[in-house]
């Protein structure tokens, strides 16, 4: 067995070698395996590559995988099929079952065990301490080194019941995705399978512990491993020259540490274990990456962008441009007019053409809009999940508003919803005065803006203000009621018609969301309802199981709701403080039943 390294700048062609050399013997060793592999998002553009460089379009000995793909391909050869693999909504819900049964045995988070998304974060928790292997040694020398800092202290020891409750749960019973690679670890000597694979790992910028034991192991019992790391030559070169004199220090500021870091593992592995190295292949040494070859601005970006050195470019700038905007908008209708130019007068073809951002979160609404109204076909690569339904969104930005005092992004983000009665030329004038007088909080938004801003006409800065108003007169009265209740200790119930999922997956800051349950089939929601739809008389039944679930009682005499509808009339009967909402403004008053 033999290891080697392909290093490289980004787009200097490493993947295309590494490929190239795949293919190559596995014409030659037709009896062997050759497995590339990259991140599980990869593996279709990976397997389309090769298909595509291979003479034969195609080869039964070549398969592109991810580790944990790799690890049930061993499974089902060794005959091990002892637990069910877990997905993630089921670690979900045993996380919840678990809280429950194990709450009063903590400190910090007894109270936060019900709360919607809390179950969430516990799940990503444990996920991560299989991951990077945090036993239960580790968090007790954790602990131990906490005496000054009792809160962290009594935080990491929740952390610790609620971690080995769910793993005494699920023992023996069924196995989370993270703990795949951990009994993969147990298979891989035993292997024929490995021992006849060569590796090909690609588009990895790091490793998890658990993945470079993974490795390890790998490298020591199969038949030989080629792995492909993104390292322009003189970031090698530097780290080469400090691997030799035993000089590690990498410092985690450098703009390829994770790269130097992975490479220095992956080093420390081979002469660790006695194997051979075979020599570094420097794929691109001394040329542009060959995507950007005939663009001088974007190679001497590439080249000295983020750097140590003070290089200038002296030539003029043709293929680059850089514009302003005042706002996001304004950025997405920018680009969509240069595109449609781009179409009508230069010729170009919309598949020649990709839109790039690093906030797409904030940018997809203003793309999507932009780019129907232009009739510009376009694929936006955004997940849609429950919580960006308009309505829940709209629901959990409001309560955002009050929490975060007026911010400009929970501000804006409802504002553009289009909920309120405000126009759209009066949002995009009130957004840019907003950014120019950096308004913040409730109180500035309270009183009345008198001064803009250079180039503002007086009847601009009146419809600032009129949108201000209104924008106040729907929170003001949410923002009172939330802060008086929760002052005055009270617990407070999100109880609707609408889909208990919709509402769950937004992690909304109330104590308990009781909405219309669905069937869940397959890991996901279904449109079957469980039971019936949450209104009327069911409303009242919803909020008597879950509060006496929770031990509690409903005070009469004290306790609040609040409603739009008659509908509610039921649910209202159960206190003596009825509050009618106005869906128009948000104006709250007294609902007067007969």
């Amino acid at each position: 067995m033999a290891v080697q390294f392909i290093v490289g700048r980004a787009g200097a062609g490493k993947s295309h070698y590494l490929y190239e050399k795949l293919i190559e013997k596995s014409l030659k060793y037709r009896n062997k395996n050759f497995i590339a592999i990259v991140p599980e998002q990869f593996s279709m553009e990976t397997q389309k590559q090769i298909l595509t460089m291979h003479p034969n379009k195609g080869s039964f000995n070549i398969e592109v995988t991810s580790m944990t793909r790799l690890a049930y391909t061993v499974f089902e050869e060794q005959g091990f099929n002892e637990y069910k693999v877990m997905d993630d909504l089921g670690k979900t819900l045993i996380m919840r079952k678990v809280m429950e049964q194990c709450k009063d045995k903590l400190t910090i988070y007894k109270s936060k065990t019900s709360m919607p998304g809390f179950a969430e974060k516990m799940k990503t928790i444990v996920s991560e301490f299989k991951q990077y292997g945090i036993t239960d040694d580790v968090l007790n020398n954790m602990k131990e080194e906490c005496d000054s800092k009792p809160l962290l202290r009594h935080k990491l020891n929740d952390v610790e019941i609620i971690s080995d409750a769910f793993n005494e749960y699920i023992k023996e019973k069924v196995i989370t995705t993270e703990d795949v690679l951990t009994i993969f670890c147990k298979y891989i000597s035993s292997s024929d399978f490995i021992k006849n694979t060569y590796f090909y790992i690609d588009g990895f910028t790091g490793f998890t512990p658990i993945q470079y034991q993974v490795l390890e192991l790998l490298i020591k019992h199969c038949a030989g491993v080629k792995i492909a790391i993104t390292l322009p030559e003189d970031e090698f070169q530097s780290l080469r020259n400090a691997y030799s004199k035993g000089n590690n220090a990498i410092s985690k500021y450098e703009l390829f540490n994770l790269s130097k870091d992975t490479l220095w593992r992956l080093k420390d592995i081979i002469n660790r274990n006695n194997i051979e190295q075979q020599e570094t292949v420097i794929v691109g040494e001394g040329q542009a990456p060959y995507r950007i070859r005939d663009n001088k601005e974007l190679t001497f970006l590439e080249k000295n962008l983020f750097r140590n050195n003070s290089s200038k470019y002296r030539e003029n700038c043709k293929a680059l441009e850089v514009h302003s905007m005042s706002n996001p908008r304004e950025e997405a209708a920018y680009v969509a007019g240069r595109i449609s130019e781009l179409i009508v007068d230069k010729g170009y073809r919309y598949n020649d053409i990709a839109v790039i951002t690093g906030d797409m979160d904030g940018y997809y609404r203003y793309i999507e809009e932009e780019f129907s109204k232009n009739n510009i076909p376009a694929f936006i690569d955004h997940k849609h999940n429950i919580a960006s339904n308009p309505f829940v969104d709209g629901i959990k930005v409001a309560i955002e508003i009050v929490e975060k005092d007026f911010s400009y992004e929970t501000v804006f983000h409802l504002i553009r919803l289009g909920f309120l009665p405000i126009d759209r030329e009066a949002v995009d004038i009130m957004e840019n005065y907003v950014l120019q007088s950096g308004r913040r909080g409730f109180k500035s938004y309270g009183r009345l803006w008198e001064k803009a801003y250079k180039g503002m006409t007086a009847e601009e800065l009146d419809m600032v203000n009129q949108a201000r108003e209104k924008l106040v007169e729907i929170i003001r009265p949410l923002r009172e009621e939330l802060k008086k209740k929760k002052a005055e200790g009270y617990t407070i119930y999100i109880c609707s018609a609408s889909v208990e999922a919709y509402l769950r997956f937004c992690k909304l800051p109330v104590d308990e969301i009781l909405g219309t349950k669905t069937d869940i089939k397959d890991g996901k929601y279904t449109s079957q309802m469980i039971g019936k739809n949450c209104k009327n008389e069911e409303k009242v039944k919803r909020i008597q199981e879950v509060i006496k679930n929770h031990n509690l009682e409903i005070d009469y005499d004290l306790s609040y709701a609040y409603s739009d509808s008659l509908h509610d009339i039921p649910m209202l009967k159960m206190v003596k403080n009825r509050i009618k909402i106005d869906t128009k403004d948000g104006h709250m008053s007294t609902f007067e039943i007969e």
